[in-house]
């Protein structure tokens, strides 16, 4: 009974998570000089705005976090009291950005149902 409960769960917050919807104010800025090579997009979700930020370094694989903003329209990535939040992603190189992107997409709107009420 207890596998059952706990994949109904799972299911459940797998289904919230593909429901989940945000309102995109701006697709990918990408700007990808050599080192670091880095992405945006704004979004909004439930009223509160954030940036998704993607990084590469030389030595790095990509790294991807979720900022909230100061709810302006502006998306400072950088206001006082604001956490970033880092998105456990897989390492992709630097040449497999647009894969990267793609499984963003999955952990923002997970990382909103979890966090955002």
């Amino acid at each position: 009974m207890k596998k059952l409960i706990e994949a109904l769960k799972q299911a459940w917050h797998k289904y919230r998570v593909m429901r989940c919807a945000y309102v995109m104010h701006s697709d990918w800025k990408d700007d990808l000089i050599w080192c670091p090579s880095q992405c945006y997009k704004h979004i909004e979700y439930k009223g509160k705005q954030f940036v998704i930020y993607l990084r590469w370094r030389h030595s790095d694989p990509w790294s991807a976090e979720i900022v909230e903003c100061i709810p302006d329209g502006k998306f400072y990535m950088h206001s006082k009291g604001y956490e970033w939040h880092y998105l456990n992603v897989s390492d992709w190189a630097d040449t497999e950005l647009n894969q990267l992107k793609k499984e963003v997409e999955w952990y923002v709107k997970d990382w909103l149902v979890r966090h955002i009420a």
